[in-house]
């Protein structure tokens, strides 16, 4: 099987968005008790939100320049050509 950058950018991706869910959560329900000590853990979810977005956002990026690289056009000229409908 082969390691593609792209599925390793992605799973960190995800990885990233499940650890941030995973800190809300906690936060939801250990935030009366423990209202001092979550203060790193949202700045933490802050920054791996950020991460997970920006991750999300060059692999789209790379993926649209990919197929411009391989068509010599944009994903949305290629749909416009293939059904000659406006996308």
């Amino acid at each position: 099987m082969k390691n593609d950058i792209y599925t390793t950018v992605r799973a960190s991706a995800i990885l990233a968005f499940l650890i941030v869910a995973g800190i809300s959560i906690a936060r939801i329900f250990l935030e009366p008790f423990m209202d001092v000590h979550l203060s790193p853990f949202i700045i933490l979810r802050s920054v791996l939100l950020v991460y997970g977005v920006i991750c999300m956002i060059g692999l789209e990026l790379a993926f649209q320049y990919r197929i411009y690289r391989e068509t010599g056009m944009y994903s949305h000229s290629l749909l416009n050509r293939v059904f000659g409908t406006k996308v």
